[in-house]
């Protein structure tokens, strides 16, 4: 593969997900997926929510 680990894919996933985005009136797409989609699904993505200062969509060159 391209060197990524299921744990780097999983750390961006929620980054992304947890950036807050106009379009969703200043929510989050993990917010918005919290009340319409059951926990468990969320779960089993590894999805959860992080502070919105604590997201950073920098990226990180190795």
């Amino acid at each position: 593969m391209n060197g990524l680990t299921k744990h780097d894919i999983n750390f961006v996933s929620n980054q992304v997900n947890n950036y807050v985005r106009r379009k969703l009136n200043y929510q989050s797409p993990y917010i918005i997926a919290k009340l319409v989609l059951n926990e468990k699904v969320l779960e089993l993505n590894r999805l959860h929510s992080i502070p919105p200062k604590a997201v950073d969509l920098t990226p990180i060159l190795h």
